[in-house]
């Protein structure tokens, strides 16, 4: 463990204040902080790093408690110095056991200097995010606090201007794991395109498998994520300055299927990629849509680790005259163009307009656009418009009803039950001698797994493995909540067996080391699918 003097030699003040959570006043990096333990109007506790007079240290000038990290850490925790030690090392990665041999330092890579030089320029990317993207300063701010954005003007020798390569002026993101402090990769974004070819980014470094956030502890203390594809997406909802709420950036619906969702557990998470329009005919995947797509198979996969999760219903997405749209309705294409066009508050309010269908992405109105995520024919897709959901609740539109003074017919909604079925999928299980000697499975165990949003759960998914013939059995269902239109759930359920390839995967109902789909896995107990 680390002794008292060098645990005051390496920690940063500033940095356990806020990571204490003390709140600071205005005045830039040098502005007083706010007591933790009584309400005070004006900023009372003061931190000196190297001062001439004070040296380092802390002093609550509404008192006499003052000294050093240990004793910050005593004055807002009340512990004792033992505790205050063992904070300091896991606040700060600060190892308990001192290595019998000093390893040599970390190299520093091609990566650490284009972040530093990013960080170190950081305040001349400010005008570009505010003035041309629209995002608000506060938002920026935090994030070059954070050091995960910066400026980077970097050109090449080599390329002559307006070449790809030539890169030039542009907002960097600082990419970093989660749980360390190491750059995995900076993304670059170009203020003028035309100088690098018409080529918008580049990324230096790692691509696959992580994403971007501006703040990795706002992250961790949110209680509702918001997925996005790009990192000034990501900021752009930052501006909202919605409560307890973050942004995290996919950097690419290429990463959909690559990242490791599993931080995100115990959160909400709304996913909000590009609302691209379909390909056009005539092209590779025509009638496909990328970005909604890519927030189908997050999705999935956020349903398959019992992580609670939306899609963020942007039918309405549509410029009108007063945005500058052409004769023919326009699509605004993602967050940042929607915070440009309509402002903070009116994204904050997009944003919690849900998609509200059974299935999630399946719109059952007209406002359908390319390929669906599931075919219905036509006898169950003429009952699936009347199926309506919250996060927790599923209700059923009874009747239409026509009222005089109103142009359109109103719905009436009846409650169909106390919960809603996030997915419903098949599950494979892989049959004893299979588990055991990885021969090919000839007969394998069909189940269906549901995967269901209980007001009492919050947002963890609670899933229940039914067999075939337990599937329209009602009294399975109760299990989950009440059904107030049992009837009119029979119909819900036999419309979502059409989603039943949604999802699917195959299993082994066996914990340690098993084949599983003729490879030898280590087989978790999550994994299982016991009735």
């Amino acid at each position: 463990m680390a002794s008292i003097d060098e645990l005051k030699r390496r920690i940063d003040l500033h940095q356990l204040a806020d990571r204490l959570g003390l709140k600071q006043g205005k005045g830039g990096d040098k502005a007083l902080y706010h007591s933790p333990h009584h309400p005070d109007k004006h900023p009372s506790l003061s931190i000196y790093q190297n001062h001439p007079k004070h040296g380092t240290g802390w002093k609550d000038h509404s008192g006499d408690d003052g000294g050093s990290c240990i004793d910050l850490v005593m004055f807002v925790l009340g512990c004792n110095v033992s505790d205050a030690m063992k904070y300091l090392h896991e606040a700060f990665g600060i190892p308990f056991d001192t290595p019998t041999n000093t390893a040599p330092a970390r190299e520093k890579t091609k990566l650490d200097y284009i972040a530093e030089r990013s960080l170190k320029e950081a305040d001349k990317v400010i005008d570009y995010l505010a003035d041309v993207r629209g995002i608000a300063r506060p938002a920026i701010a935090a994030a070059v606090k954070a050091k995960t954005l910066g400026f980077n003007d970097y050109t090449s020798s080599t390329r002559k201007q307006g070449e790809v390569g030539y890169c030039g002026p542009a907002a960097a993101f600082i990419v970093r794991p989660l749980n360390g402090v190491e750059v995995s990769a900076v993304d670059m974004r170009f203020i003028d395109p035309s100088l690098n070819g018409d080529v918008k980014t580049q990324t230096q470094g790692e691509k696959d498998g992580i994403g971007w956030t501006a703040d990795p502890k706002k992250l961790e203390r949110a209680r509702r994520v918001v997925l996005v594809e790009s990192s000034i997406n990501a900021l752009s909802i930052d501006s909202c300055e919605l409560p307890a709420t973050a942004a995290y950036s996919i950097r690419g619906i290429g990463n959909a299927a690559n990242i490791d969702f599993s931080f995100l557990a115990g959160k909400h998470v709304v996913i909000c990629m590009d609302n691209d329009e379909p390909i056009v005919e005539g092209k590779p995947r025509a009638g496909h849509r990328p970005g909604p797509e890519a927030g189908w198979l997050i999705y999935e996969r956020l349903t398959a680790l019992n992580i609670a999760a939306s899609i963020v219903d942007q039918s309405d997405w549509i410029k009108d005259l007063a945005d500058g749209a052409k004769k023919k309705a326009e699509l605004i294409n993602d967050v940042n163009d929607y915070l440009k066009e309509r402002g903070a508050e009116a994204l904050a309010k997009a944003l919690d307009q849900l998609d509200p269908w059974l299935i999630a992405g399946l719109p059952g109105d007209a406002t359908a656009r390319g390929k669906r995520r599931v075919y219905l024919p036509s006898h169950d897709f003429a009952q699936y418009w009347r199926y309506r959901t919250t996060a927790d609740f599923t209700r059923y539109i009874a009747k239409m009803e026509h009222k005089e003074e109103a142009d359109a017919p109103t719905p009436v909604y009846a409650d169909l039950c106390g919960f809603r079925i996030a997915s419903l999928s098949r599950v494979s299980v892989a049959s004893a001698s299979s588990t055991m000697t990885g021969d090919a499975d000839q007969a394998p165990s069909v189940y269906f797994a549901a995967s269901v949003q209980l007001p009492r759960h919050g947002a963890k998914l609670v899933r229940k493995v039914m067999l075939d013939d337990q599937l329209h059995n009602n009294t399975h269902w109760l299990k989950f909540g009440p059904i107030w239109k049992p009837a009119e759930f029979s119909r819900m359920v036999s419309i979502l067996e059409r989603t039943a390839d949604l999802g699917a995967r195959n299993a082994a109902n066996f914990v340690g080391l098993a084949w599983r789909d003729g490879k030898l896995a280590v087989n978790e107990g999550p994994d299982c699918y016991f009735t």
